[in-house]
């Protein structure tokens, strides 16, 4: 069996989509549809394919133990409304440099 794998950490989360496939030209063309739905989030994804002895995530697990840390989603609707939300999330926490001009300002009484 042939996985496809996508990686991410947001929001101090590890998420983990899979998609699993017999057919190589599947995973690659599943992998182009991810990268499709996922062009306009803001996160760095990191792609894997592996082959393992069946098609679950826990056989991933299996072969290597570094994904267990990854909270795995099964369905690619969900994952990228998951991955979107908490990148919103992220974004709206962050200071920018306005925030912290005024900031400055407010604290230093300038004028």
């Amino acid at each position: 069996m042939i996985q496809l794998v996508e990686l991410v950490t947001v929001d101090n989360e590890n998420l983990a989509y899979h998609y699993a496939s017999d057919d190589i030209d599947a995973v690659f063309n599943y992998e182009k549809k991810f990268n499709d739905l996922t062009k306009d989030v803001p996160l760095s994804f990191s792609s894997h394919i592996l082959a393992t002895e069946d098609s679950t995530f826990d056989s991933l697990c299996e072969k290597d133990p570094y994904f267990k840390q990854f909270r795995n989603y099964s369905d690619l609707t969900s994952f990228v409304k998951k991955t979107q939300e908490k990148s919103q999330l992220t974004e709206r926490t962050l200071l920018t440099d306005d925030d912290i001009k005024n900031y400055h300002y407010l604290e230093h009484n300038y004028e």
